[in-house]
């Protein structure tokens, strides 16, 4: 076992001058995330194949329109505290956490108000479910949204296999709990109350279990609120734009059509989810290596990146049918505009570009890109989305990730 050991380590040491990466760093880091990734998908399979085979596609919609809805809502949030707060930990600023979420549960007035108004104007339009639903899930996302910064700050110690367990336990008792109130009630409210009171206890508990397991020391960094401002409001917009596709295709189509549109970018979805596998495992390498050196490293990773990605896409246009025959019969209309929207893989190493601009502070080229961006995109939606649907919000979705992508790349290399 030993002799395997060092086998194995040596020729990690001697692929890096390939990778240009500390492949005994990635390997270890990588095989929890990955793991968690593994996780994460088969149980947002599972939650999928539910929805497709328990309910109808109306609940679907509706549950999928709520979601969206407080997604946009909590634009008005402290967005970009988790990323403020794992960049001071893995500067051993430990008491960024209990910081970040005292300062999100004051903000997360804003968008719980916000919700409160929103569940009254349905109420008095005679719509109960979007009322009661949007209470519920508009009280309870701030809590989850402060508390959940837990996770964050164990991204920040690069303790890889505790964040995947947490988040592992996390995503399985929320499906477990769904499945079954799908499986017994089939009732939108409920449904989207299962959702949000489930995880809100699960990352409570996981949240008491961080504290205990770490203790974190009481160092501050002055800079940290300041720079989660910084990032929360270049995001404002992006976030915005990120969740108002589905809610125009809900306002102008209807729910079956959401839910069609929902099933459509799902699994290239889950797929780019990768992404936050290795955002999470750079992150903090990136936070501790020079700008200049990144310059020269990063340009090579993210062509390496880029050939991975095409394959994905042809690999997924021929794969594509056969999975939605076999688990969403209900939803082959979908098909279609799934192998488009797979073309989205390509953007896959723009990661690279956002993360280093992020772990270093570069809040004017931060702002250019996610500020510019989502104006566009949210411009291409308003115009091409009610003339032609669901093709409409595809279009608008490549089109921008695209031109976000090239934009990125030039601000990094500009610096």
């Amino acid at each position: 076992m030993r002799e395997l050991r060092n086998w194995t380590y040596t020729l990690l040491r001697r692929s890096e001058s390939f990778f240009k990466t500390d492949m005994v760093y990635l390997t270890k880091g990588g095989f929890w995330l990955t793991l968690g990734y593994i996780v994460s998908g088969l149980t947002g399979l599972a939650l999928s194949v539910g929805f497709a085979n328990l309910v109808p596609k109306e609940v679907f919609g509706h549950y999928k329109f709520i979601l969206s809805l407080v997604g946009f809502i909590g634009a008005f949030s402290l967005i970009g505290m988790g990323t403020a707060v794992t960049q001071a930990v893995s500067r051993g600023f430990e008491g960024a956490l209990k910081d970040g979420i005292k300062t999100s549960f004051k903000w997360g007035a804003v968008p719980a108000s916000i919700s409160i108004i929103g569940s009254v104007y349905y109420l008095i339009n005679g719509n109960v479910p979007l009322a009661i639903s949007l209470l519920v899930a508009g009280l309870l996302s701030p809590v989850i949204a402060a508390v959940a910064l837990y996770g964050s700050f164990i991204s920040g110690k690069q303790d890889f296999k505790t964040g995947t367990i947490y988040s592992s336990l996390r995503s399985v008792i929320t499906v477990l709990f769904m499945l079954a109130v799908m499986l017994f009630f089939r009732n939108e409210i409920l449904i989207v109350a299962a959702y949000f009171l489930s995880i809100a206890l699960m990352v409570l508990f996981l949240y008491w279990r961080t504290l205990k397991k770490y203790k974190p020391n009481e160092n501050k960094d002055p800079d940290t609120i300041s720079y989660s401002k910084h990032l929360s409001a270049m995001n404002v917009v992006g976030t915005m734009a990120e969740y108002l596709d589905k809610i125009l295709i809900f306002h102008f189509f209807g729910a079956a059509q959401l839910a069609i549109y929902s099933f459509a970018i799902a699994i290239p979805t889950q797929f780019r989810g990768f992404n936050k596998v290795l955002s999470a495992l750079i992150f903090p390498k990136l936070s501790n290596t020079p700008i200049h050196v990144l310059q020269k490293s990063i340009p090579g990773k993210a062509f390496l990146m880029l050939c991975l990605a095409m394959v994905g896409v042809i690999a997924y246009f021929f794969v594509s049918p056969y999975i939605y025959e076999i688990f969403f019969p209900q939803y082959l209309e979908s098909i279609i505009y799934s192998q488009v929207y797979a073309l989205t893989f390509l953007v896959i190493p723009a990661m690279f570009f956002n993360q280093a601009l992020l772990a270093h502070m570069r809040k004017r080229e931060l702002y250019i890109t996610k500020v510019s961006m989502p104006i566009i995109k949210i411009v291409m939606l308003i115009i091409l989305l009610p003339v032609l649907g669901i093709w409409g919000a595809i279009i608008s979705l490549l089109t921008t990730q695209m031109l976000q992508f090239a934009l990125m790349a030039i601000q990094f290399r500009r610096i």
